[in-house]
């Protein structure tokens, strides 16, 4: 894991940096087009948690936010986040899935159990409401 804590920006969608973990094309092309619509400019993706893993590890610093997906091949969302918490992640998570919404809350309820700042979650599609509003989660936990 990075030394460098994620950035001291203020909270300002656009300043955030993130890494979209999805193996879904389509799920994924949405959340960076989502993110560039909100001003963002550093955005990394992984098409699954084993792939993110070793960006965080290679990262001079972290992302800011993580947008995670649950359910997917080798090592899934929840799995990832429990590893990145054990590797002392600093940043935030929002969970985005197609799975049931009591899966969601309680992959979110653990994840939160693993001291990881998580901004809520959304069932896929995502939408750039969704997403303006999850990230405003940021800047309430924050202050």
């Amino acid at each position: 894991m990075p030394s460098e804590p994620p950035h001291e920006t203020g909270n300002d969608p656009a300043a955030l940096s993130y890494l979209v973990i999805d193996d879904d094309s389509f799920a994924c092309i949405l959340a960076v087009e989502s993110l560039k619509a909100l001003g963002a400019t550093e955005i990394a993706t992984a098409t699954n948690g084993q792939e993110a893993l070793v960006q965080l590890e290679a990262a001079e610093t972290e992302p800011d936010v993580l947008l995670v997906d649950l359910s997917m091949p080798g090592m899934g969302g929840a799995e990832f986040v429990r590893k990145a918490a054990e590797q002392k992640f600093q940043g935030a998570a929002i969970f985005v899935s197609g799975l049931e919404e009591d899966t969601l809350a309680i992959a979110e309820s653990a994840a939160r159990h693993q001291a990881i700042n998580v901004l809520g979650h959304v069932k896929k599609p995502l939408t750039l409401d969704k997403l303006r509003g999850l990230l405003a989660n940021l800047e309430l936990s924050s202050s």
